[in-house]
């Protein structure tokens, strides 16, 4: 890791410019208003004129952890990610959603394992330790922005997810050894310090 990047990890983010222009309440309304039918970031962002990350961080600080509702299933269609979510959204279990949609329980139980709330619940579970709801919130803000940049071997959650906890806990002074995370997560100490370097080099500014 460079000293730049250990700097980084060390003392958190720089905190970003304010903009100069703040975007107006309701073009926000517009960018969430699209997503929830369904549009990709890329639709929303022609549509809209705003940069690829600008909607990534909109939809972030407005949907929190309910951005994953609106994030399409990539193998099947639009219509039936709206199904699965308004199913879900209803109460239904993964075999009723199955029969309904005609998506295989492996495939919905894939989706709602690797999600990052549940990643999250399992995590700190074995980390053992109450994090308060703000902190909740700034790992799930930071999750989502960096969900957008990283490559695609670093989507999945639980690699990204354990790098974002402990950078976020960094960021904040509370105490925490990469060896935690390796013990509460999937990762092995390279796999560890690879999605690090990953998060570290497409962390906002």
């Amino acid at each position: 890791m460079t000293s730049t990047s250990s700097q980084v990890v060390q003392n958190g983010f720089k905190p970003k410019k304010p903009r100069v222009n703040p975007i107006a309440p309701s073009l926000k309304e517009r960018v969430v208003r699209l997503r929830k039918q369904f549009n990709t970031i890329k639709q929303i962002s022609k549509q809209t004129h705003f940069a690829f990350f600008t909607v990534s961080d909109i939809l972030s600080e407005e949907f929190g952890e309910e951005y994953e509702k609106y994030n399409l299933f990539k193998m099947i269609s639009e219509d039936t990610a709206r199904s699965i979510v308004v199913l879900k959204n209803k109460g239904y279990k993964i075999d009723q959603i199955s029969l309904r949609t005609g998506i295989s329980t492996d495939k919905l139980n894939s989706f709602f394992n690797e999600s990052s709330p549940q990643g999250f619940k399992i995590i700190t579970k074995k980390l053992n330790r109450k994090i308060s709801n703000e902190i909740r919130r700034k790992i799930f803000n930071l999750y989502r922005r960096l969900w957008d940049r990283v490559g695609i071997y670093y989507k999945k959650a639980i690699r990204l997810l354990p790098i974002v906890i402990y950078i976020v806990f960094k960021m904040n002074g509370l105490q925490i050894h990469s060896k935690e995370i390796i013990d509460s997560s999937d990762l092995t100490q390279k796999q560890f310090r690879n999605c690090l370097l990953e998060v570290v080099r497409h962390c906002p500014e």
